[in-house]
């Protein structure tokens, strides 16, 4: 038997089919006789929303086909209206509204070329899409040929087009650039705040005061408040902090009571006097006990009111210590109850008999209470409930918050102006507040009004408050019968982004009031499943009931399931749940799983995890058994040990005092000293410094025989390095020292071949002048390379997170790691949630001080949505499977006191506890302690090293190799003769220039250009320009600038529609027997040349321009001709135009045919 069969415990087809037997779930037994009647509502329900005259909510569950139905919904509409972009569809993720709108445009393609069709929803399609074609022909909008003029956005994109059509309004000027990735930027503008900040300002002395003044710390935390900041901004702006606390102290009172009521409501009216007689027994046996007085007063106050308390604030203590009475410090029931809960061992003297009956009586209320659902945990709730005010402390914060929150999004919108790049919730509140308000519509709203006539939003139970707010406005003038529809489509059991701000209460909230924003609208459910087989469909409906919550609330973001109908027939594969002993045991099984279905012809496999660290065995494990993957967006460059070791030598050689970073680079296998030598070296250090003592022939002699040997050899390659700082580019130093010491040797994968190569690239691009303008930033990038294993283009298994996974389907789905956790957020500065009678927000607690309840009540209320949005997440994942659904996860043993084997319970948050009350009794035997033992004994980990007599081999022979001859003499770059700041200006404005390139020029408009002007001065300043000729050089890149701008051969130079266009293009090839390396300025093919240009920032003060330039031609002819030699191996047909361009030169061109 192998390691991981030994190991794993499978409940197969056997199982299941036990289990469906057995199991007592009313949904299967119900939804089975009803397919034929829930199938003819579905497919009632879809011609209902092809009526274009309504406006609907559409609830689809996965596998529905809810993408084919907007897309019928969108083509029904076109013959409705005289524009195209009347119609207006709007969806979340660019992968997402690519594909509506290809399959639209397929569909009216298809259509007008008759192509033959059998499937059912198709044959419905091609009838709307030829409808849509007699509209297209009779007023000219030629849409098969012309697509663009089909209005189907992401919602970013659609709030980025209503910010260029109101450039005042926004006060960005030129168009700004939408990015998800902007959290450096949220630190610029937090760092930029906080140095800008009067040091007498009280608000930010009681910020800095709250965290024991650690700059950093603050720095972080109002980084992640930026980052939010759609969601907070509305409830601050504006407010007044005596109105807001007294406002938000009513809205805990509420809070409060509601809480109290649920209890009432759940506790059985029958059990109440029972709780009473208990009470009044236990206050007596307490009554000669003074310690426990309060107790005793508690008790007797309950007693005297019936059993329960009153379920009002006032109230509050006294419910506490109910449940702290009823219930264990876990939140368990208590059944074991003692002498401080009033209840006096039973002893063998008078009263015996009754002190034991009293037990009795007391184990059977408990067990009463145990059977009520819910009772326990509102019970659990009540003992968190904070009290209904705050104290000073914590709201003096909240008050300077009141104020400095504000302005830090104001400073945010400084930097994006100067960065020419907004993230997506400044896209939102930009579109927001240039809409103007619902009864104060700009003019902006009015032309949209005009111009929208059907509004259709996909994935609606992910829509935030801000975004229903932004549909709010585009529909505020809309009135029922006016031809203007919404169409919105969802599913809430799929509602899985709460962590970009998704709130399936939103849903759940128009489907109850039957209203999205001012329209209303009429609901439709569908229930048919399209894409997974039968026995997958009953096994969801057997096994999520219980999963979801038992009915929808809202404000705790739980959905109760809805279940489906199959419209595909069963194969004879049904789900498997395998558990094995340890993560290394589940990576094998895991691949074997993938063979199989390989095996079995499954065309597209998918691996679906929680969170990335739960692949660390998976993806080592795949690579080791053979079978190529497509890792999407999962394993970041900076966690590869090559990666961390490369790292760590950057550092060392930019920062030579760094023991830490010398530490790594001597442990690494290129150098692999010991342990003891480790300590010898770091002795020497701490007395002189670490360049010397890595480096001394003195510090060798003291180390043993190996480890002197090693470092000679690490010191003969790390000094050369060391030296040449200041002289030779950092990509150089680092490179050449990770080649010298063997690098390329000590990697574990091919893998981290490709990923070293990025790792340089990435380094030349943060470099400045030898050394990294900002090392944190650097490292924040990297952690967003992701590694691209080979092969994965043409992979059949694809790897991904579950919120990856959302929108796609495959044949064979595997989910494992389901008893892992992921890691918690830190906490933030400060807490906040919309109740349903206002709002509720508190501060983190002061360093050194204890918990704020109202923040730790607010950050349970956080943990209990996101305990209801994991069942859904596991939903996602589960219906992604055509064919066949695969579970897996790792469980340790216990012994039972007979002996017995049994899995541990799986902990708290993870997707398998959600399962295991469903799944975990029906699990088999576990594999015996001895079989056990075996599976667990792994060898530890040895420190891996190069022999000390390693060299690197040879350089290959590929690329003849040479000394360049008298023909190849140095050619003589631009500055060589000029002053070093000449050449600083001409390196930056030659950055500007490729920025121009890759952003186009139009987005260079005046506005853009003096924005850009403290970026100018940083990077001048990292190249050494001195204080006196700072401004000067400022104003000659800007001129530079504006000159490429404003002239016709510089507009003409970055026309977009020129083909292959690329600024700063790198390149390497054998010239004429030597390897040489250039970089073209600017290239691109235009009418079949393509065309070489090299920017010269140089004047002319003379006269004569033309034997200027031709002096010019003649001094850098050369250097063109060899770069269009080495071009022609990028294009080896096209004409090769090369051409000079002096922008601060009137006159500054020439052109000229490339010789070869």
């Amino acid at each position: 038997m192998s390691r991981h069969a030994m190991a794993r415990r499978r409940v197969g087809s056997a199982d299941w089919d036990r289990y469906a037997a057995s199991a007592a779930s009313p949904s299967k037994s119900t939804i089975l006789p009803m397919n034929d009647k829930l199938t003819a509502r579905d497919a009632a329900n879809r011609t209902a929303a092809l009526d274009v005259g309504g406006s609907f909510l559409v609830q689809a569950p996965a596998g529905s086909g809810k993408t084919e139905l907007l897309i019928q919904r969108f083509l029904a509409l076109l013959p409705h209206v005289d524009r195209p972009d009347r119609v207006v569809a709007m969806t979340f993720t660019r992968k997402a509204a690519a594909e509506m709108r290809d399959r639209v445009t397929k569909a009216l393609a298809e259509a007008e070329a008759n192509k033959p069709i059998d499937d059912a929803l198709e044959i419905e399609t091609r009838a709307l899409a030829r409808r849509a074609l007699e509209r297209d022909r009779t007023l000219g909008w030629h849409l098969v040929d012309h697509p663009a003029q089909l209005r189907i956005y992401t919602i970013d994109a659609f709030c980025a087009s209503i910010a260029r059509r109101a450039p005042i309004a926004t006060r960005f000027g030129a168009p700004p650039r939408i990015d998800d990735k902007t959290v450096l930027l949220h630190r610029e503008a937090a760092r930029s705040a906080l140095v800008a900040a009067d040091p007498a300002d009280v608000r930010w002395r009681a910020l800095l005061d709250h965290v024991d003044n650690d700059t950093s710390t603050v720095i972080d935390l109002l980084t992640d408040m930026l980052a939010k900041r759609d969601q907070w901004l509305k409830h601050l702006v504006g407010r007044d902090p005596i109105a807001l606390r007294a406002a938000a102290e009513a809205t805990l009172v509420i809070e409060i009571e509601s809480e109290l009521a649920r209890i009432v409501e759940l506790f059985p009216a029958d059990l109440e006097p029972e709780l009473a007689s208990f009470l009044r027994e236990a206050a007596t046996n307490l009554a000669d006990h003074p310690a426990h007085a309060e107790r005793r007063h508690w008790m007797e106050r309950c007693a005297a009111n019936g059993g329960l308390p009153g379920a009002n604030a006032g109230a509050l203590a006294d419910w506490r210590m109910l449940a702290g009475w009823m219930l264990t410090e876990k939140g368990k029931w208590r059944f074991g109850f003692g002498a401080r809960e009033g209840f006096p061992p039973k002893g063998n003297g008078p009263g015996r008999r009754d002190r034991e009956h009293f037990k009795t009586r007391m184990t059977a209320f408990i067990d009463a209470c145990s059977a009520v659902p819910g009772l326990r945990e509102t019970l659990d709730v009540a003992r968190r409930l904070p009290f209904p005010t705050y104290d000073d402390a914590s709201w003096n914060v909240i008050a300077a918050l009141l104020e400095l929150l504000p302005r830090l999004a104001a400073q945010l919108k400084l930097t994006f102006a100067e960065a020419g790049v907004i993230d997506p919730p400044e896209a939102m509140l930009t579109a927001i507040d240039a809409l103007g308000d619902p009864d104060a519509p700009s003019d902006l709203l009015l032309r949209l009004d005009l111009s929208i006539a059907h509004l259709l939003i996909d994935e609606f139970q992910d829509t935030s408050d801000a975004q229903i707010a932004l549909l709010e406005r585009l529909t505020a003038g809309w009135v029922s019968g006016d031809g203007r529809t919404v169409f919105a489509v969802g599913d809430p059991m799929q509602s899985i982004y709460r962590f970009r701000e998704a709130e399936v209460r939103l849903f759940l909230e128009a489907r109850r009031t039957l209203r999205i924003g001012t329209v209303p609208v009429t609901f439709i459910d569908l229930t048919r499943n399209f894409r997974s087989q039968a026995r997958i469909v009953e096994w969801l409906n057997d096994v999520f009931p219980p999963v979801f919550a038992a009915r929808d609330d809202p404000w705790r973001s739980a959905v109760a399931y809805a279940p489906s109908v199959a419209a595909c027939p069963a194969i004879a594969r049904t789900p498997t749940l395998d558990v094995y002993a340890d993560p290394e045991a589940e990576a094998e099984g895991v691949v074997s799983l993938v063979k199989a279905a390989l095996a079995a012809q499954s065309e597209h496999i998918a691996i679906l995890v929680r969170a990335r660290p739960h692949l660390n065995s998976i993806l080592p494990a795949l690579r080791r058994g053979g079978i190529a993957f497509a890792a999407v967006d999962l394993e970041s460059l900076a966690q590869r040990q090559a990666i961390l070791d490369l790292l760590s030598l950057t550092h060392a050689l930019t920062q030579p005092a760094d023991r830490l970073a010398w530490l790594a680079v001597l442990r690494a296998p290129w150098c692999g000293v010991t342990l003891p030598d480790l300590y010898t070296l770091s002795q020497t250090a701490a007395t002189s410094d670490w360049c010397e003592a890595v480096t001394a022939p003195s510090v060798r002699a003291q180390l043993s025989p190996e480890g002197a040997a090693r470092l000679e050899r690490f010191a003969a390659v790390i000094n050369p390095a060391l030296e040449s700082r200041g002289r030779a580019s950092l990509v150089a130093r680092v490179r050449g020292a990770w080649l010298g010491l063997g690098g390329p040797a000590c990697i574990a994968e091919p893998l981290d071949l490709d990923a070293a190569e990025r790792f340089f690239a990435l380094l030349g691009v943060h470099e400045s002048a030898g050394d990294l303008r900002d090392y944190d930033v650097f490292c924040a990038t990297l952690e967003d390379l992701m590694a691209a294993p080979n092969g994965a283009a043409e992979a059949q298994v694809s790897v991904m997170t579950l919120h990856k996974a959302k929108g796609l389907q495959f044949d064979t789905v595997i989910l494992p790691a389901l008893d892992r956790v992921p890691a918690r957020n830190g906490e933030s500065l400060l807490r906040w949630r919309m109740r349903p009678h206002g709002l509720l927000l508190a501060p983190r607690k002061a360093r050194g001080g204890s918990d704020d309840p109202v923040y730790r009540y607010v950050g349970d209320l956080a943990d209990d949505e996101e305990e209801a949005e994991l069942a859904r997440l596991l939903y996602v994942g589960c219906t992604r499977a055509k064919s066949q659904l695969h579970l897996t996860a790792t469980l340790r043993h216990r012994q039972t006191d007979t002996g017995a084997l049994e899995c541990e319970t799986p902990q708290r948050r993870s997707a398998l506890a959600k399962l295991w009350p469903v799944l975990g009794t029906q699990l088999p035997e576990p594999v015996d302690v001895d079989a056990k033992a075996a599976i667990v004994n792994v060898a530890p980990l040895l420190l891996r090293r190069l022999p000390i007599g390693y060299r690197p081999p040879e350089p290959s022979a590929t690329i003849p190799f040479g000394f360049a001859t008298a023909s190849h003499e140095p050619i003589a770059r631009e500055f060589d003769w000029a002053h070093a700041t000449a050449a600083a200006i001409g390196t930056v404005a030659h950055r500007v220039l490729a920025q121009i390139g890759r952003e186009g020029i139009k987005a260079w408009d005046l506005n853009r250009q003096r924005s850009a002007r403290s970026r100018i001065e940083r990077e001048l300043t990292n190249a050494g320009v001195d204080r006196e000729a700072m401004a000067s050089s400022i104003d000659a890149v800007c001129e530079v600038i504006e000159r490429v701008t404003n002239d016709a051969r510089g507009r003409w130079l970055f026309e977009p529609a020129h083909e292959e266009a690329q600024s700063e293009l790198a390149l390497a090839g054998d010239d004429d027997g030597a390897l040489v390396h250039v970089t073209l300025d600017r290239t691109f093919v235009a009418n079949g040349v393509r065309w070489i240009v090299d920017f010269k920032t140089g004047r002319h003060e003379g006269a004569n321009v033309a034997r200027f330039m031709d002096t010019e031609v003649e001094r850098y002819g050369a250097q063109l001709e060899r770069y269009a030699r080495i071009a022609r191996g990028l294009d080896a047909r096209s004409r090769l135009r090369l051409a000079l361009y002096y922008p601060l030169v009137e006159g500054g061109w020439r052109e000229w045919d490339a010789a070869c």
